[in-house]
């Protein structure tokens, strides 16, 4: 990129020190561990100052550990460098902890894009539902009587409330979806079979 001299070796140093490899500049990549080797690879792509950085599936061949380790480290450096970052992968615990906004692909269309809040409280399609998480789906249909709220007929269970029913009519077969933690027990003769 026409970059060379004091200018190179500062840049250089910038990266190193940027992936906190600053020590170890003289080393040979033998002479380094695969994490260190990795941040090596992050180093060489944000040197010549891109102004967004593409990273696929980069973590996929690490040990557990070592992932967990990089995982805080491209995070903490995408926050100190400020450079949009694309992160490819199909690790969906990687994905809601590492990014701002997550984009679910599914046979080459979009199905979401949304914080990770959103895309796990608020998925947008049944593969969202079904790829995030390990859900507890349940099938029912659609009860819409005016001037009450819109309701779910679960097959074979109570009827459910409903805060929102954009796109949806009466009779409407539908997928209800409930995550583990939304889940709660209480004495059947204290049940409220309105809502969940």
């Amino acid at each position: 990129q026409g970059v060379d001299g004091d200018e190179l070796r500062r840049r250089v140093d910038q990266a190193l020190d940027d992936v906190r490899l600053s020590g170890l500049s003289a080393r040979l990549p033998r002479q380094l561990s695969g994490g260190q080797q990795q941040r090596v690879a992050v180093a060489r792509s944000i040197a010549p100052r891109p102004s967004i950085l593409l990273f696929d599936e980069p973590l996929s061949n690490l040990d557990a550990s070592l992932r967990d380790e990089m995982q805080i480290e491209l995070k903490r450096l995408q926050r100190d460098v400020g450079i949009t970052t694309v992160f490819v992968t199909h690790d969906q615990t990687e994905a809601m902890s590492m990014s701002d906004r997550v984009c679910v692909l599914a046979h080459g269309v979009v199905q979401q894009f949304g914080t990770p809040e959103e895309i796990y409280h608020r998925p947008a399609t049944g593969f969202v539902a079904r790829f995030i998480g390990r859900p507890n789906k349940l099938r029912g249909r659609m009860v819409m009587v005016s001037g009450r709220a819109p309701r779910v007929q679960l097959d074979g269970g109570p009827l459910l409330a409903l805060d929102d029913a954009d796109g949806l009519h009466d009779e409407m077969a539908v997928d209800v979806v409930v995550r583990q933690e939304d889940l709660r027990f209480i004495p059947s003769d204290n049940a409220d079979t309105s809502a969940l």
